[in-house]
């Protein structure tokens, strides 16, 4: 043996360590800028269904019917929930910039991801342990699996929001907090109420917080509080479409454990089952420990824990948020909603969180290996198995602002929008709707291409069939293979209806058709050259519309195929 070999590894041993912990935070850098650019690529200035509430909003509040009109435009109820905040956070931009930006209401969700991220980071910096073990984080929370949160303006302001109010909340209700803090405190938990369903739960969740430190004079204050916003948000409330009269017993444990274990979903044939003995996992692990610290609180047998208290109340407002979510909206099966899997990434890192405070040594090592592994591997499946869904959103929402400004129609949405025309028009036409124009300059060269064109070998794949869920008439059209293609992130292909009598045209999104595991490999490629969409018929004119494609690249021009099948509807 070498002794001096051996005298020098303690000395290598710093520099190792600061090699890995700028390299993680790096890594953690790249991974927070790429869900930035990722969300800013893919969203689009366009609202998509419970959106246009938000422009119904300020109709509202034009026709000047006096403060309790107004009181009760903010408040009502809608789809299950009183979205005040978000009808605020619209508001407040009106009246800054005279128009809503929907796209502006997409970042600022991501915006508070990333603090929600730094919050969690401060919770993780009282273990005293290299960044190197905070890195399996990020890759929970900063990905597509929730795309519905990340993309869809309102329920982002939604969803993110109450997590950013409740790890802010219990940061500001940690033992050394003063009536400022407190105050603050219940006014994002109010706030958090008037946010979405869920919300009244933060404030359960920061009193659950307050119980296990034994801080019984606050907690008499903060029962009060929660009882007026129950009182508050019931008053005049009436349930919606997504809550269930019945519930079928049989399928909520399963779909409660489904629901908390969801980031298994990302792996298709296991998705669901995954799902289950993962959210079983994560309860085995919190669950125990959070009963025994609340007897242990009442008992007076323990100490506040900086560490595992925040843990295991940000763990009893996801728990009693999926339990809410089973009860009130279960089915025949178990359905895990794309928006609500939020929730099961936070469970991952807070599970996470605690074994690490549990943990050292070898076992903390094998648990940074495993749980990164684990993150990693989710991180790269969601984009696989997300990325076509989130390229169809954004396709179809900006293949809308041109139905709009041409035909004042939408087909991103499963039936015709009719009934919202009343709001949508004159809010287009007085100029607090903005529609970005997407396609400039391109009546011109699409009219060439159908008029002058030689017909493609390209054949579409029609299916009529009825929505399960609205019972519209729906119109599937795809394509195993065109000759054209996305080439990167900022192409996009539509396909074309053309009514050549009239010149009317509307434009539909695509979904790309997932490239197999071997040309992922061997050629980079993730999509095949074919796509689906569906379309629905009441929104579009009754006609005979000629088919065919547009490709709309990143610089703005554009390429077209053009093939001899016509529908008529």
């Amino acid at each position: 043996m070498n002794p001096t070999a051996n005298r020098s590894t303690p000395a290598t041993q710093p520099i190792r360590r600061t090699i890995l912990n700028r390299l993680a935070a790096g890594i953690t850098g790249l991974v927070i800028l790429f869900y930035w650019y990722y969300i800013d690529t893919y969203s689009v200035n366009f609202p998509f269904q419970d959106d246009n509430s938000l422009l119904l909003v300020i109709a509202e509040v034009k026709k000047n019917l006096g403060f309790r009109h107004n009181l009760h435009t903010f408040f009502r109820a809608e789809n299950d929930h009183r979205i005040f905040l978000p009808r605020l956070v619209g508001y407040l931009d009106y009246l800054l910039t005279g128009s809503l930006h929907f796209k502006l209401y997409i970042l600022m969700a991501a915006l508070n991801m990333t603090l929600v991220l730094g919050l969690i980071y401060r919770i993780f910096r009282r273990l005293n342990l290299p960044f190197l073990y905070f890195l399996p984080i990020p890759f929970f929370l900063l990905q597509p699996q929730f795309h519905e949160v990340s993309l869809w303006a309102l329920t982002g302001l939604q969803h993110t929001n109450l997590l950013l109010f409740l790890f802010t909340g219990l940061y500001l209700l940690e033992p050394s907090a003063g009536p400022g803090r407190i105050a603050l405190a219940a006014l994002l938990s109010l706030l958090a109420a008037f946010t979405h369903g869920n919300g009244p739960l933060i404030f359960v969740a920061c009193g659950f917080f307050l119980l296990i430190q034994r801080r019984y004079r606050l907690l008499a204050v903060w029962i009060p509080l929660f009882l007026v916003s129950i009182g508050l948000y019931l008053t005049g409330y009436t349930p919606g479409s997504g809550v269930k009269h019945t519930i079928n017993w049989a399928y909520v444990p399963g779909s409660f454990l489904a629901k908390v274990g969801a980031i298994f979903s990302a792996w298709g044939p296991f998705g669901i089952s995954g799902s289950v003995v993962w959210g079983l996992v994560v309860c085995g692990i919190l669950v125990p420990p959070m009963v025994i610290t609340l007897i242990q609180s009442l008992r007076k047998e323990r100490k506040p824990n900086l560490i595992t208290d925040p843990v295991f109340a940000a763990f009893s407002f996801v728990l009693l948020t999926m339990g809410l979510i089973t009860a009130f909206r279960s089915t025949d099966g178990i359905i895990l909603e794309n928006r609500f899997k939020i929730y099961a990434a936070v469970s991952a890192g807070l599970v996470y969180l605690y074994l690490l405070c549990k943990l050292a040594g070898a076992r903390r090592h094998a648990l940074l290996a495993g749980f990164s592994g684990l993150a990693i591997g989710f991180y790269f499946s969601s984009f696989y198995v997300y990325t076509p869904e989130v390229i169809y959103k954004q396709s179809r929402y900006a293949a809308d602002t041109y139905n709009w400004r041409k035909q004042q129609t939408e087909l991103c949405n499963e039936s015709s929008i009719e009934s919202s025309l009343h709001f949508l028009i004159p809010a287009y036409r007085e100029g607090y709707w903005q529609v970005p124009d997407l396609f400039p300059n391109l009546d011109a060269p699409l009219a060439d291409a159908y008029r002058t064109g030689r017909p493609e070998k390209v054949h579409f794949e029609i299916r009529r069939y009825v929505s399960n869920r609205t019972n519209a008439p729906l119109l599937e059209i795809g394509t195993p293979e065109v000759a054209l293609r996305r080439e990167g992130m900022h192409d996009d292909l539509f396909l074309v209806l053309r009514e050549e009598a009239s010149g009317r045209t509307y434009l539909a999104g695509t979904q790309p058709r997932p490239a197999g595991l071997r040309k992922l490999v061997l050629e980079a490629g993730l999509f095949t050259s074919g796509f689906t969409t569906v379309v629905p018929i009441d929104a579009m004119q009754p006609g005979a519309y000629r088919l065919g494609c547009l490709l709309k690249k990143g610089d703005n021009t554009y390429a077209f195929v053009v093939s001899d099948q016509t529908i008529r509807l």
